[in-house]
């Protein structure tokens, strides 16, 4: 709510006895005063609700489907959710909150995402590796030129190679 800047605003206190001044003459009342603050009390209650109100930007739910929701209208009225759970008028101030929890939950399932696609490739890449040292041993096991001690001597040196390079990475 604003307030109009180039009028005096005056103070709670300043208001009450500008009531208590108003009724005295005109209203017998045993205790103006606590009359004029309840008065008081309830339009402040009144503005607040008002303001609340104003502020609510649509409606927060939780859906047992997809978990917090959000919708610019109330979700079981508009027929959209009709199951919704823990609906709230959506502050600007809870809508924050929401995306400050949501853009927290985003970046730790960013980084689980990061680390799997790096563990991946280092297996893509072990992968490629091996098949190339398979290569290589059927290449060796294939050799006609050698005889058979010589193809197999040959199998296991690439063997040899292959598992020192493991041993080496472990």
């Amino acid at each position: 709510m604003t307030q109009n800047t180039e009028q005096k605003v005056r103070t709670r206190h300043e208001q009450i006895a500008d009531l208590v001044e108003a009724l005295s003459d005109e209203v017998w009342l045993p205790d103006h005063k606590s009359y004029c603050e309840r008065m008081l009390m309830e339009a402040e209650s009144r503005g607040t609700a008002e303001q609340r109100r104003k502020d609510a930007e649509g409606y927060l739910f939780y859906n047992r489907d997809t978990g917090t929701e959000y919708l610019p209208y109330h979700p079981v009225e508009s027929g959209e959710c009709t199951d919704a759970e823990n609906i709230r008028e959506a502050t600007r101030s809870e809508l924050l909150s929401e995306l400050q929890g949501a853009w927290v939950s985003w970046k730790e399932d960013r980084a689980e995402k990061d680390k799997i696609a790096a563990n991946v490739a280092a297996l893509e890449a072990r992968v490629k590796e091996l098949e190339e040292a398979l290569g290589k041993i059927e290449y060796a096991s294939r050799k006609d030129s050698l005889s058979e001690t010589e193809r197999l001597e040959s199998v296991r040196a690439v063997v040899r190679a292959a598992l020192k390079r493991e041993g080496d990475k472990a």
